[in-house]
């Protein structure tokens, strides 16, 4: 029976050429590398987070249009709490004012709006005076001042908004626009705003201030960014190089593993940043994950060769036996790993499809390296190989565990496949998340705030509707108005609901203030002239800076009307879009018809794209990689077969997340699809082994198992506590997405190293069962191959 394949042929001619020629296959891909590294001087940083969505998403191009409409809506807010829990205290209403006036100075602010400056109208005879709430504290007595408490308590405009009952939270919210031009000018403006808070609390040392909002999320973004790159990337280096030199024993082969993973990782993000894109937080676990799959080609190559130098070949037979045995899976796991990334292009957010085609451009030249420049290396490097009792350990280890598992096959295919069951039956309790704020990690400045102002004071998430009138001046109309009102009441009536700011209650309260303050007047006007003047008087008498354009566009044929929420799930949130936007159509003319638009419904939408791509991306994934272990094993039974051993992982993965009722965001969906790559890798090392025993050697189906134990065991053991020291490294990130990710992978990858050690073998005796007798053993097949590896190397 001939042992050496054409394809082996191939593969020692190919092998022994690259030795030959090794110093120019090492400077060659050196200084390819060096050109595709070069790339990163175009390295930039995008923190808006609008690149989480295409530039032509219907939503995204829809609220843009509505921004432009009316006035910019980005936001900062200050969240100030009266440490005396009195926020009508005069010390902290001063507080509050200087940080209202100073605001105004802020880079890029367009208004400013707190307790302090809020225009309250009043009437004396036809004349409407509209002042600020809290005027010159020095000359408001105190009897003042608790008469501006109680108009504040009873404003709908600043109730659950700017202040609440028995709360001592209030704030300061700042419209901006931030202009598109280059540099960072939101991280400017929220440096700015930090050093004004710091300032504010030092001359008034009975607030505590705190910062939310959108231009602080963004910023929050960045800043979370550079600390993932710089922070997480270091760590992953330093892991990865001790681990390689416990586990190779050798400072040379980890210097070798070093080179490679380093060059892969450097020629991938290069290449990109060549091709001009930014880079993002959810990109930032691409240089991790291909850092450790890089890994993982290497221990295979590397670990076959001290096995065969450690049974008496020379370094040169050594490296061309290892190239023998692994090109084939090495190049079919890289191939099948790249599937998985590239699958989450499928509807996913676009950094989430960048994270997937930079990682699967790193696999790939991790593949060009780990058969082009790593045997090249490894016949240059000093590095000597000598047998030692711990080898002799591990080894006699792997076989009694594969002698363990061919004894025991039934009870642990069986318990196994109960295990799976088990936890496959709490993948539907999964709940998708995207409250942004809840990126962050506890404890996190911008997620603290945030979660602060929301317990004390009101939401950060936000509908926005602009409610068209049918025509110019078509928000005097007194039926458009009591249909806005309508609206209003019944969206203040709904669970999760906290504020909802509409121009009919403005015009209300003017209605209310010409008729001297008669509460039974706080009422829509009877006619279109009155609101008409109402409303040109109430804007006559604003200061400067402070208008209705926030509320009315220019011609006065729509107004916007902003809900505000609790901290909604995303499920509940698209709940209450849908039940609002239905009610529109049940209760309102065509003309008013407005879709729910803003980063709130975005992310809530992006949850059901993200669980659509998941649906598509996951089954495809698996597909093809089935294809490929059909096409590359040159079997359509036990490729089909190998496709149980890796459902396990996945439903052991989800079905924890499901049992422990963690939410999963929109990074979570994709990473089912890309763990599929990573984890059938197992599946094909040790299939492609046994299948090399079964067929070209003749070993029966138990001698086949203790073979792929022999040669590949120790490196799948290997290669499973790189990956989860790797993915261990991401659950130090500042973001949830990325920990989570770094979780999840890691129960998965663990999952995967027991299933292709329990269950693949078990089921490869049960579906290939012996077929004739007088099968060679183990001991002399592998000294078969002694043989023949010395003699391709003559």
């Amino acid at each position: 029976m001939r042992i050496h394949t054409r394809a082996d042929d191939a593969i020692v001619s190919y092998t022994r050429w690259v030795i030959r020629y090794r110093w120019p296959v090492l400077i060659f891909t050196l200084a390819l590398t060096g050109v595709a590294s070069y790339g990163f001087r175009y390295f930039a940083l995008e923190n808006d987070y609008r690149v989480f969505f295409s530039h032509d998403d219907p939503k995204l191009v829809a609220y843009e249009a509505t921004q432009n409409m009316y006035t910019k809506d980005e936001s900062l807010f200050f969240v100030v709490t009266a440490k005396s829990g009195n926020l009508f205290d005069r010390k902290v209403l001063e507080g509050l004012n200087f940080l209202t006036e100073e605001s105004w100075k802020l880079p890029h602010t367009l208004r400013a709006d707190s307790l302090t400056n809020f225009q309250h109208a009043r009437a004396e005879g036809d004349d409407l005076f509209v002042e600020p709430l809290i005027g010159d504290l020095a000359s408001m007595s105190d009897a003042d001042l608790e008469k501006a408490r109680e108009i504040a308590l009873g404003e709908p405009l600043l109730v659950n908004r700017l202040i609440k009952a028995g709360s001592a939270v209030t704030g300061v919210n700042l419209t901006v626009h931030i202009p598109e031009e280059t540099g960072n000018p939101g991280a400017v403006l929220t440096k700015a705003a930090k050093e004004l808070a710091a300032e504010t609390m030092r001359r008034y040392p009975e607030v505590e201030i705190g910062l939310t909002g959108l231009i602080p999320l963004n910023n929050a973004f960045r800043e979370s960014t550079l600390h993932d790159l710089k922070t997480l990337i270091p760590v992953m280096i330093v892991v990865l190089l001790v681990m390689m030199a416990v586990m190779l024993q050798s400072f040379w082969l980890m210097l070798a593993v070093a080179v490679v993973v380093l060059m892969s990782t450097a020629a991938s993000v290069g290449i990109v940043c060549w091709m001009g894109y930014r880079i993002s937080n959810p990109v930032t676990p691409a240089p991790l994950i291909i850092l450790t799959l890089a890994v993982a080609d290497c221990v295979h190559i590397i670990m076959t060769m001290q096995f065969q130098m450690r049974h008496g070949l020379k370094r040169r037979a050594a490296i061309i036996e290892s190239m023998r045995i692994n090109m084939n899976p090495v190049f079919v796991t890289s191939l099948t790993t790249a599937i998985g990334f590239l699958s989450m292009n499928f509807k996913s957010a676009p950094p989430v499809q960048l994270m997937g085609n930079v990682v699967s451009l790193g696999v790939l030249i991790a593949w060009v390296l780990a058969a082009l420049f790593l045997p090249a290396l490894l016949s240059a490097l000093p590095f000597h190989v000598r047998p030692n009792n711990m080898d002799a350990r591990v080894q006699a280890a792997m076989a009694r565990l594969a002698e363990w598992v061919i004894r025991r096959r039934r009870p642990i295919l069986w318990a196994l496949t109960g295990l799976t069951l088990v936890f496959a039956a709490f993948v539907p309790k999964i709940h998708i998340n995207n409250q942004f704020a809840e990126w962050f990690e506890k404890g996190y400045p911008i997620r603290r705030d945030t979660e602060y102002l929301m317990e004390n004071l009101t939401g950060i998430y936000m509908l926005t509707y602009s409610i068209g009138a049918g025509e110019s001046g078509g928000v005097n109309d007194p039926e458009y108005l009591q249909n806005l009102d309508k609206y209003a009441a019944w969206l203040r009536a709904q669970d999760g609901v906290v504020h909802v700011s509409s121009v009919a209650d403005t015009i209300k309260r003017l209605n209310k203030s010409m008729h001297g303050d008669d509460p039974a007047m706080y009422r829509l006007p009877e006619t279109r002239d009155m609101a008409a003047q109402y409303l040109l008087l109430y804007e006559m008498s604003l200061p400067m800076g402070i208008d209705l354009n926030t509320e009315i566009n220019v011609d006065k044929s729509a107004t916007r009307m902003v809900v505000t929420t609790a901290n909604l799930p995303s499920e509940k949130m698209a709940v209450l879009i849908r039940r609002s936007e239905q009610w529109q159509r049940e209760n309102l003319p065509a003309r008013m018809y407005s879709d729910a638009i803003g980063p709130t419904v975005l992310f809530c939408d992006i949850s059901r794209t993200m669980f659509e791509s998941m649906m598509i991306s996951a089954p495809f994934s698996l597909i093809l990689v089935i294809l490929c272990l059909m096409v590359s094993l040159r079997t359509f039974r036990l490729g089909l077969l190998a496709a149980f051993p890796n459902l396990m992982p996945l439903a052991i993965g989800l079905g924890f997340w499901g049992m422990t009722q963690w939410d999963m965001n929109f990074s979570m969906t994709s990473i089912v699809a890309m763990t599929i790559g990573i984890i059938v890798d197992n599946t094909i090392h040790f299939l492609s082994k046994y299948l090399r025993a079964r067929r070209e050697h003749g070993l029966c189906g138990a001698d086949s198992v203790r073979y792929a134990f022999s040669t590949c065991g120790v490196a799948l053991w290997t290669n499973a506590v790189v990956l989860v020291a790797g993915f261990a490294v991401m659950t130090l990130s500042v973001m949830v997405f990325c920990d989570n990710m770094g979780v999840l992978s890691t129960i998965m990858i663990i999952s995967a190293l027991v299933s292709n050690l329990g269950l693949l073998p078990a089921l490869l005796m049960w579906a290939d069962p012996d077929k004739r007798r007088n099968y060679r053993s183990l001991k002399e097949l592998q000294h078969e191959e002694q043989v023949l590896a010395v003699k391709a190397d003559a």
